[in-house]
């Protein structure tokens, strides 16, 4: 057989082909930000219709409110304030809806820490033993 599918592998294939091709249409030229804007609306589309989580680096580069990516520059402004702990705020020139990230040293992603990749991968481990032995059962 072929290889080994990944559930939805076929819409995190869409999906990734609809933001790569949202970043080349707006770097190529600023002035298509609508159709930018279409495609990254199709992707959050097929993101909830299927319930499929984004990545944190795509969430990161997409305005929350009205879809937009967000490319420094051209249709967003990046600012770093430090008025208790220094934070990176982007604020979408489209809808100017700001978001807020932490900038401290160290900090890393709940889902990119290695003891939470660490407890993914066995869990994976112990689903396809469960799988295994469910299919040498029937």
């Amino acid at each position: 057989m072929g290889k080994p599918k990944i559930a939805h592998q076929d819409l995190y294939e869409r999906m990734n082909y609809l933001f790569q091709a949202a970043n080349t249409v707006l770097l190529s030229n600023p002035r298509n930000s609508k159709v930018s804007n279409i495609y990254s609306n199709v992707l959050t589309t097929i993101a909830k219709r299927a319930v499929l989580k984004l990545d944190p680096s795509i969430k990161r580069k997409l305005c929350k409110k009205c879809n937009a990516l967000l490319v420094p520059g051209v249709t967003s402004t990046v600012r770093i304030r430090s008025k208790c702990r220094s934070h990176l705020v982007i604020t979408c020139l489209v809808c100017k809806t700001a978001k807020r990230f932490v900038c401290r040293p160290g900090y890393s992603l709940w889902n990119e820490r290695q003891e939470v990749v660490k407890l993914s991968r066995e869990s994976e481990q112990e689903r396809k033993m469960l799988q295994s032995t469910e299919t040498e059962k029937s």
